[in-house]
């Protein structure tokens, strides 16, 4: 008998071993496939969010450019302001212009007047001191330089239009 419920309790042992690894089987089926679901969630979500940034950083890129022209732009009004007025007289010959009045005179920050007199002084119609922007301007020796350059040139220009002119150049000048 005792051999008997010693078997008895064996199977049973061995029944209830068999139903706690197959519920354990279950259980770790069950966490693997919740497992990949949130990998699959979680890789959505980071390819969601990585497209995000892209889309950002292509916005961004696209207002700091539109930024940049609208500042050259800009930058070309008041540097072709200033050189109208410098070359017109409205600001004499040494005339020290700084940032912060014309800035204020013309209503604007000082950024664009900044790069304005930067390309000012690189044509060498001004020069930038320590104090400010000089002007400089145009001379008479300038204006004579110039008109001795164009007539050279346009000398030159005009001897290679004849030099290289075909029939068909010449027939519809006529």
């Amino acid at each position: 008998a005792a051999k008997s419920l010693m078997n008895d309790i064996a199977a049973s042992a061995e029944r209830r071993a068999q139903v706690i690894l197959k519920d354990a089987e279950l259980e770790a089926a069950m966490i693997t496939r919740e497992a990949k679901e949130s990998i699959s969630r979680l890789t959505d979500e980071g390819n969601r969010l990585r497209r995000n940034v892209e889309n950002l950083r292509a916005k961004y890129r696209q207002m700091l450019e539109l930024e940049l022209e609208r500042t050259e732009s800009m930058t070309a009004g008041w540097f072709e302001e200033l050189e109208r007025d410098i070359l017109v007289g409205t600001y004499a010959r040494d005339e020290l212009l700084t940032e912060i009045k014309l800035s204020e005179k013309m209503g604007v920050s000082r950024t664009p007047i900044r790069e304005a007199l930067r390309r000012l002084d690189q044509e060498h119609i001004i020069e930038i001191t320590p104090k400010g922007a000089r002007v400089i301007g145009i001379t008479p020796d300038d204006i004579r330089d110039i008109f001795e350059i164009r007539l050279r040139i346009e000398g030159l220009a005009a001897r290679w239009a004849a030099e290289k002119a075909t029939d068909e150049d010449i027939a519809s000048m006529k």
